[in-house]
């Protein structure tokens, strides 16, 4: 069942995170990034929130905890689709990474590196999903593995507060 938790801006950072304890690397798993955007102190003025998963995201949602913090995007905000492949909407951040201020801050060259999603597997929660900017596909990756992952935070503010947005 879904279920409406409310109306919601969703803003996204001007640039890609880096890790802050190895000189700006990209990341090579899953769980650093996750450490990473939960430890975020005031860039551009708000904080991070650590979330695991779609459901984590959804239950600080419901009791307010999510609002203006940073957190890694779910599938549908980066790739506009949920895992049945269903399109949710058109406002997800590959369809807009050439528009506005966007233009050219995302890495959609080949070869490109996949931004990750906070979306697990149905199935198999050791299972994440990234997308990849170049080609526009969705892939899967062990939470564990050791690979490179970009990632572009975001954060949500109710509706009619968009006057604190960066």
């Amino acid at each position: 069942m879904n279920e409406n938790l409310g109306c919601y801006y969703v803003f996204a950072a001007p640039e890609d995170l880096r890790h802050s304890k190895h000189a700006g690397q990209l990341f090579h798993c899953f769980g650093a990034v996750v450490r990473e955007v939960g430890g975020i102190k005031g860039y551009r003025g708000h904080d991070g929130i650590e979330l695991f998963c779609d459901e984590a995201v959804s239950a600080a949602l419901r009791d307010k905890s999510i609002i203006g913090k940073w957190f890694i995007p779910t599938l549908d905000l980066v790739h506009g689709e949920d895992i049945g492949g269903c399109r949710d909407h058109n406002q997800s951040l590959i369809n807009n990474k050439d528009v506005g201020a966007f233009a050219g801050t995302f890495q959609d060259k080949h070869p490109a590196v996949s931004y990750v999603t906070l979306t697990k597997s149905r199935t198999n929660t050791a299972i994440a999903y990234r997308a990849n900017f170049a080609d526009g596909q969705l892939h899967r990756m062990w939470t564990y593995q050791t690979t490179h992952l970009r990632c572009r935070p975001v954060f949500v503010l109710e509706a009619g507060l968009g006057a604190l947005a960066p």
